[in-house]
């Protein structure tokens, strides 16, 4: 969980600018998120195990400390387990499963500087109430994943790696095999959660697909990367990869952005206009790399994002759209009514976009693309050239 999600309305995790640093980690050096995250990167350099685990609201509701709310600690089973929470017996059994996983990371992320008085604050109290801060644990701050993902450190990470593991709820794995260039993606679905999920999964999490899992963690070789979004029981399965040989990175929630579902308030606050690293990669996946296969998915899509008023996003995946289907009459429709609508410059690419396909050397076209683009290689715009070039 880690995202303030489970036990109230979703908040971002990023620390905020005004608040001091919680008085329990006062004496203690914080990383930057991205400068812990360098340590990721080494670790893949070097190819060896490695853990990045982030304790935050839900963890912290779920450890408890002596004055734990019992009320927020049965929301937060709610969120992560449906109906099917399990027995007491088998959640102490977990309890002391995830304070191990904790205790042995290389990263922990946590709430530096929470608001006092809210369940972020409270997490941090709890992890060094049941001492899952080690002495040699890295400590930075919980949105690591967040800031990782939107400086585009994640995107590096992943990008022409011949392994990748992934546990998830998510079915992204052919989304992320084309957009990164991995050779292998290997990917072990879990039931959603039922506080994210469309509806409840008719197959348990816990505790038959758990032991599943665990049995099916074999890196490949020592130094192999899973990333992992799995909820309370994601934290133990870093913790086997870790033992295996692997490097584990707990990313929580940015699984949901690569497949198109809003379930946190940072998603909502960063606009492909306003340059947001996190639209653009999620507009990316969507669009351009196999998540949406027919033009109909590609209507439904940006109909979703136009009720949200998310305009830009919208006319982003109709564009692909048009790239991938340009015959659909549906497609060229629904983004001539949302051009209409904003003052977003996509009207000029889309023009663009539709003489190169008439005519791959058309240099004024191309030269359009560039501007809107500045020209960097990676930006969307000049994908979308790169895109209609190969056409």
């Amino acid at each position: 969980m880690s995202e303030g999600s489970g036990a109230g309305p979703s908040a971002p995790t990023a620390p905020a600018p005004g608040n001091p640093i919680h008085p329990l980690l006062a004496g203690r050096a914080v990383l930057p998120p991205l400068e812990a995250w360098a340590l990721v990167r080494q670790a893949a350099r070097e190819k060896r195990p490695f853990s990045l685990l982030r304790f935050n609201d839900g963890e912290g509701a779920f450890l408890g400390t002596a004055a734990n709310d019992q009320e927020i600690r049965r929301r937060i089973l709610d969120t992560w387990f449906g109906t099917r929470i399990p027995p007491a017996a088998d959640l102490e059994r977990l309890k002391e499963a995830v304070i191990a996983a904790h205790r042995n990371v290389d990263v922990i992320g946590l709430a530096t500087r929470p608001t006092p008085g809210t369940l972020f604050a409270a997490s941090v109290e709890a992890a060094f109430y049941h001492g899952i801060v080690s002495d040699t644990a890295v400590v930075t701050d919980a949105s690591v994943h967040i800031r990782a993902f939107r400086s585009g450190q994640l995107d590096k990470l992943l990008r022409k790696r011949r392994f990748l593991g992934i546990i998830t709820g998510r079915d992204v794995a052919d989304a992320l095999k084309a957009q990164f260039g991995i050779g292998r993606v290997e990917q072990l679905l879990v039931p959603e959660e039922a506080g994210h999920g469309f509806a409840e999964s008719a197959w348990r999490h816990y505790p038959d697909r758990f032991r599943e899992i665990k049995r099916l963690i074999r890196p490949p070789f020592t130094g192999a990367i899973y990333l992992v979004g799995a909820g309370l029981l994601g934290k133990i399965y870093c913790d086997v990869i870790k033992q295996r040989g692997g490097i584990a990175i707990d990313i929580g929630s940015i699984f949901d952005v690569w497949a198109g579902h809003n379930t946190r308030k940072y998603m909502e606050n960063i606009a492909l206009s306003d340059g947001g690293e996190l639209s653009r990669n999620h507009a990316l996946l969507l669009a351009k790399l196999g998540s949406l296969g027919s033009a109909a998915q590609y209507v439904a899509t940006a109909d979703a994002l136009i009720e949200m008023r998310r305009f830009a996003l919208a006319t982003t995946v109709l564009l692909w759209g048009t790239v991938a289907f340009p015959e659909d009459a549906t497609l060229r429709a629904r983004l001539a009514a949302v051009l209409s609508r904003t003052d977003y410059p996509a009207r000029a690419m889309s023009e663009a976009v539709a003489s190169l396909r008439r005519d791959p050397t058309n240099a004024e076209a191309a030269g359009v693309l560039a501007r809107l683009g500045q020209s960097p290689k990676n930006s969307p715009w000049a994908r979308v050239l790169r895109s209609v070039r190969r056409r």
